[in-house]
């Protein structure tokens, strides 16, 4: 959807063909930001249990 709305706007992401390449690339820009965002918050709400541990 992001890619299409971005091809619909006149957007585009330098270096990348517009269609399938862009929704590749934007899924796989949002898994590398998302795991470590999750691992991140998983440490932070373990962090008080093993505080008190």
């Amino acid at each position: 959807e992001l890619a299409e709305n971005l091809k619909k706007y006149g957007g585009f992401i330098p270096g990348i063909r517009p269609g399938s390449h862009t929704k590749e690339y934007i899924e796989k820009v949002l898994n590398r930001i998302t795991l470590p965002g999750a691992m991140f918050l998983a440490r932070l709400a373990l962090a008080p249990y093993i505080i008190i541990k």
